[in-house]
């Protein structure tokens, strides 16, 4: 039995490799776990415009637990046929088992039956979920830019009453959140969601999550990130000497851990690139670029975790020595001769007075 499982594995491998020719729905069938017989639908669809014959193989732990009214199915084109399944379950042990309904073309020119050959297929697999005796919970973590979610999932035979999360988040920055979910009921066979909010910087974190249910307790591990690193440039300057300027560049980090970052100038022809420099968490440190040109505009790509960020940065002219001009000859004619006629009209007003 173990020799027949691995060939139709190896089968299964080979297939999803392949386009497919023919597909199955639904991809996932679950059924609860009882030791009377269950029957279980999927349909066969012919995705060809011509006539293929279609095989149907089990495979996996409950392989021997499931009957096939027919194993090879003759399909017109774009035919969709519905098989059924009979499921008889033997004992389990609690968790989940599976199985793995394969449906395969036959080549062409061969027949169906129990021959191993196939040009594509797809699998539709086959869940059972044995509940645990009384309270028995499992748990998954993520996260994104706004909560931690912790997935419970109740595999017990019984209900859980309650069900909260307190989780402890640390940067890489050695900072400690601590952060508490909403609390909710779990029925046996249900999945809720607890959430905790957060407002994280960006940055990278790592939570531990202690689920406490009905006097039990359960420990879940997640490592996140929240936004993305950026780099900016902050300040720079530019030191022109004897046809070489340096380009000194003040960065500023986001995130918090050190990045290794380097950059890469353009000025018209000439591309210089700079040595790389480590920049600390939620930090600052200085870049220098070296280059010959003395055009006004630098194109600059830092490079920093697989990200390349460009900006143009126009670099300030050497500031031209000022020359003091004397005032214009007419220019200083007219205001000599307003102050003249000024002077003249006060003497005149002033004569008639008297």
């Amino acid at each position: 039995m173990r020799i027949k499982t691995t060939v139709y594995m190896i089968l299964a491998i080979i297939m999803t490799a392949s386009v497919a020719a023919v597909g199955v729905a639904p991809g996932t069938i679950r059924l609860p776990y009882t030791q009377e017989q269950q029957t279980a639908r999927i349909i066969v669809v012919n995705n060809q415009d011509e006539q293929t014959m279609v095989m149907i193989s089990i495979a996996g732990e409950l392989a021997d637990s499931i009957s096939l009214a027919e194993n090879s199915l003759d399909m017109a084109p774009r035919e969709e046929r519905e098989l059924s399944l009979a499921v008889m379950l033997p004992s389990l042990t609690p968790g989940e088992h599976q199985a793995q309904i394969i449906i395969s073309e036959v080549p062409k020119g061969q027949s169906g039956g129990t021959g191993i050959s196939a040009t594509g297929g797809v699998i539709s697999r086959l869940i059972v979920d044995v509940p645990y005796p009384d309270r028995y919970l499992t748990a998954a973590m993520k996260a994104d830019d706004m909560a931690i979610v912790v997935q419970v999932t109740n595999k017990g035979s019984l209900d859980i009453a309650v069900a909260g999360a307190e989780v402890n988040v640390k940067g890489k920055d050695g900072l400690i959140t601590l952060l508490n979910t909403d609390e909710k009921q779990v029925k046996k066979g249900e999945m809720r969601e607890l959430v905790a909010y957060h407002m994280l910087l960006p940055g990278e974190y790592d939570a531990d999550a202690v689920v406490r249910y009905d006097g039990n307790t359960l420990a879940a591990y997640l490592g996140f990130e929240v936004g993305y690193p950026k780099i900016t440039i902050k300040e720079f300057s530019v030191d022109r000497r004897e046809g070489i300027s340096r380009l000194s560049l003040e960065l500023e980090s986001n995130w918090n851990a050190p990045i290794e970052v380097y950059g890469v100038s353009q000025i018209e022809s000439e591309i210089v690139k700079s040595p790389t420099v480590t920049v600390p968490a939620r930090g600052r440190n200085m870049l220098d670029l070296f280059f010959t040109s003395d055009a006004g505009t630098v194109k600059i790509t830092l490079h920093y975790r697989g990200r390349a960020v460009e900006q143009e940065i126009v670099l300030k002219e050497k500031e031209q020595p000022s020359v003091r001009k004397s005032p214009p000859v007419l220019l200083v004619s007219a205001v000599v001769l307003v102050i003249t006629a000024l002077a003249v009209l006060l003497w005149r007003i002033h004569a008639r007075r008297r």
